[in-house]
């Protein structure tokens, strides 16, 4: 089959982000929402207008989800899962870290299904051996359990099946020293792979690799990053260090 390139010769929208992620849009505020990490900031960018509001917060939120039956956003932030109530306000509704691994760890991207539940996944410390691992936020109960202990590294997109049968989720792996119990990968360099749960009501089961993208052929020091799902299936993968997004056939 052939492959067909788009490119895009400009951006749509420059804000100049030191590590710009998440966007979500809200088509009931026509809203484009984006973090910062780096900069601890969250941007709101009113799309019929380009009137942009930027919130500044005092630890880094990492993603973003829509509330489902109110206007306002949810999000993952350093020490766990929060809403944000505007004004720069965060409020924590679960903080489910270990507290000896708090320090040295924090959460980074994530996405909800379609009921709410919230999963998000951690960072790797390598100098504490501190691993990461994918939480699920469940707010029909109140509770955040681990759902996959990894051990990961970088957790990163993470999306769904349009039957929301499979979950997708990119794990960045930027172990030098560090084995996911999965592979058999012992290398000096950056790996890049997309693995692939079944999904059943907010348990996940048999994970397994999707995409390998060096395999694919996608350069060693490019990486995938953020995820999403478009209606027919296929899986749309952000290219870090390498201004591509690469879209994946989904039938696994």
């Amino acid at each position: 089959m052939a492959h067909t390139q788009i490119v895009a010769d400009r951006p749509w929208f420059e804000i100049g982000c030191t590590l710009g992620e998440g966007p979500l849009y809200d088509p009931r505020t026509s809203t484009l929402h984006f973090v910062d990490i780096s900069e601890k900031k969250v941007f709101h960018l009113h799309t019929e207008n380009l009137e942009l509001q930027v919130e500044q917060f005092e630890a880094p939120v990492t993603c973003l989800a829509l509330r489902k039956d109110k206007i306002g956003l949810a999000c993952a932030a350093a020490e766990g899962f929060a809403l944000l109530e505007g004004n720069s306000t965060l409020k924590y509704i679960s903080q489910p870290l270990p507290v000896d691994d708090a320090p040295h760890t924090r959460f980074n991207d994530g996405a909800c299904d379609s009921i709410g539940r919230f999963f998000a996944g951690t960072i790797y410390s390598k100098e504490h051996g501190v691993p990461g691992k994918l939480y699920r936020y469940d707010p029909n109960n109140d509770t955040c359990v681990v759902v996959d202990e990894g051990p990961f590294t970088d957790s990163n997109g993470l999306g769904w099946s349009p039957d929301e049968k499979t979950l997708q989720v990119r794990l960045l792996l930027r172990d030098w020293q560090y084995l996911n119990k999965n592979t058999s990968y012992f290398t000096d360099s950056l790996i890049n792979k997309i693995y692939a749960y079944d999904y059943d009501a907010g348990e996940l089961s048999n994970r397994r690799l999707f995409v390998d993208a060096i395999a694919l052929g996608y350069p060693e020091n490019s990486f995938c990053d953020g995820l999403c799902v478009d209606d027919e299936g296929y899986i749309w993968s952000a290219r870090l260090g390498f201004s591509h997004l690469m879209r994946l056939h989904a039938k696994i």
